[in-house]
């Protein structure tokens, strides 16, 4: 390993009415030795504030309103880079943080080569975090796209064997939870799009700086514990308007990673799949359901991300 304790690292935290979570990982991150840690909070009502306004060796950064995460990632990179001067970013929501050892392990490795490193993030109970596994594009190579074609998911993430290696694997994308992204890469090729809500926009973005040549890594042995309920990686998603949100980005997604041509069956087949789920519902909800994946799929041929939340949640709730 070479060392290089130099170079300046800011967390940037996003939050939202999970004070607890945030206490914990607020505490982590300052035992760990970050450099400076900016908490974005999306308007939260649970007394997150008030708390965070006591806190010291840290800024906080308070929105208006609820932009999911993707609004408070964009925003928070956006003031990191204005204000802090780093060398490096790390992203977390707030019920996720470094197991001990992470950040000194980061600072410590060979990293000339690398533009984002993704963590190995497990729940805790040590099972692999499912929605934080790492990213193949399922149309970079006839292996990863019958992999994915005959596997489904398991097709384009990271087995669990690679979890147990040593040193840093090729990607093609990581999640928001434990990601080390190089400030330069941020400076050049721009911000994750904070329109996106939830769900894809990590996905969407560390896919789309691998294609503009930024090299992607996982790094197994920097771990990241996330506490969080289990997301089924198939099926609905409840509260319904949830689903607005998932079908609409990873649309985007499946743009971004096949192509302008191969991108129409593939929206036309994953639309009959993503029908077919509504099967599990009681029936009064299959017509919401169905309603909110055709609105989803429409905006996402026609790139719409201005769709005001308010009207999501009321459509997944109708009276």
């Amino acid at each position: 390993m070479s060392t290089d304790l130099q170079e300046k690292l800011v967390a940037v935290v996003v939050s939202f009415n999970r004070l607890e979570q945030l206490k914990k990982t607020v505490s982590e991150l300052k035992d760990q030795g970050v450099d400076h840690i900016l908490v974005v909070d999306n308007a939260s009502t649970d007394g997150s504030i008030e708390w965070l306004e006591t806190q010291t060796e840290l800024t906080l950064a308070l929105m208006e309103e609820n932009r999911g995460g993707a609004g408070g990632f964009e925003f928070g990179m956006r003031m990191a880079m204005r204000d802090l001067s780093p060398d490096w970013l790390l992203l977390m929501d707030e019920d996720a943080r470094p197991k001990p050892g992470a950040i000194a392990f980061f600072r410590a490795m060979q990293k000339t080569n690398l533009d984002l490193i993704g963590a190995a993030v497990t729940y805790p109970s040590g099972e692999i975090c499912e929605m934080n596994r790492p990213v193949y594009n399922p149309f970079g190579s006839f292996s990863a796209f019958f992999g994915t074609m005959f596997k489904g998911r398991r097709g384009f993430h990271s087995p669990d064997e690679d979890y147990q290696s040593k040193g840093t694997l090729p990607v093609d994308g990581v999640s928001f939870v434990g990601l080390f992204i190089r400030a330069k890469a941020v400076a050049e090729d721009g911000y994750p799009d904070g329109r996106l809500f939830i769900y894809g926009d990590d996905t969407l973005y560390t896919l789309g700086l691998n294609k503009k040549g930024r090299s992607v890594g996982f790094a197994p042995e920097i771990g990241f514990e996330h506490d969080c309920g289990t997301i089924a990686s198939a099926g609905v998603f409840m509260p319904l308007w949830k689903n607005y949100y998932r079908f609409r980005n990873l649309s985007f997604v499946y743009r971004l990673a096949a192509g302008p041509i191969l991108f129409w069956p593939v929206l036309a087949l994953m639309s009959v799949r993503w029908s077919m789920w509504s099967r599990s519902l009681p029936h009064d909800q299959r017509y919401v359901y169905r309603k909110i994946r055709r609105l989803a799929i429409s905006d996402a041929v026609r790139k719409n991300t201005s769709r005001d939340h308010d009207e999501i949640v009321l459509l997944g709730n109708p009276k």
